[in-house]
């Protein structure tokens, strides 16, 4: 279930989101990244069926106003307050063990929702990522709530504006060794437009948050 980053696997963006898939293609490229796997979108619909929870999703929006928000509200809760299905949490906790033996540093899960990152919907600033978990507690509590950030309000918005709805798409997640950086830097680009960058000593979270 789980794919290496390094793997030609990890560059399928419908499996492991654009996130993760243009992090993979950057490393075959030949540039440094951390390494670190992807938990593929395939287990967040597992986790989905696991919980009941596919005919919830299609009431956020198909349902009547009220309804709908009750419906969005029950995905959250739900994904965030169950326990991740065993035959997802097994083999994700042994790798991350093995990932946090190997480089003995804390660790980052990251959120690469299918419909993420892509022209015309780039959801910056929509999901979640968690720097620095360093037991397996936390790691599952992140895990859970990037799951149930793909219906979080601001989320649900911006996919009503670009005629997405959540019950079609997935989350997939990233994780990877956290990295202690000298400095950060964050850049976009757009054909005809003139580049965006920026950069601070340290980390780059709060560059990319902005």
């Amino acid at each position: 279930m789980l794919v290496e980053l390094s793997s030609i696997e990890a560059t399928d963006a419908a499996r492991v989101g654009p996130k993760a898939a243009n992090l993979a293609a950057l490393g075959r490229a030949g540039l440094p990244i951390p390494e670190g796997f992807c938990l593929p979108a395939e287990a967040y619909r597992m986790q989905i069926a696991a919980l009941g929870l596919e005919a919830t999703a299609r009431e956020v929006f198909s349902a009547e106003d009220m309804r709908a928000r009750q419906a969005a509200l029950q995905m959250r809760m739900k994904l965030m307050e169950q326990p991740v299905a065993a035959e997802i949490q097994e083999p994700l906790v042994a790798a991350w063990r093995a990932m946090s033996r190997h480089t003995a540093v804390a660790g980052v899960v990251r959120s690469s929702a299918l419909v993420e990152d892509r022209n015309g919907s780039s959801f910056a600033g929509q999901f979640e990522s968690f720097l620095g978990i360093d037991n397996e507690t936390d790691f599952l509590t992140a895990v859970r709530a990037c799951w149930a950030a793909l219906w979080a309000p601001r989320a649900l918005r911006y996919m009503a504006t670009h005629d997405l709805d959540p019950a079609n798409t997935a989350m997939a997640l990233l994780m990877q060794p956290l990295v202690a950086a000298r400095a950060g830097a964050a850049g976009a680009a757009r054909s005809g437009r003139e580049p965006w960058r920026a950069g601070r000593p340290g980390a780059a979270d709060a560059i990319a948050a902005a």
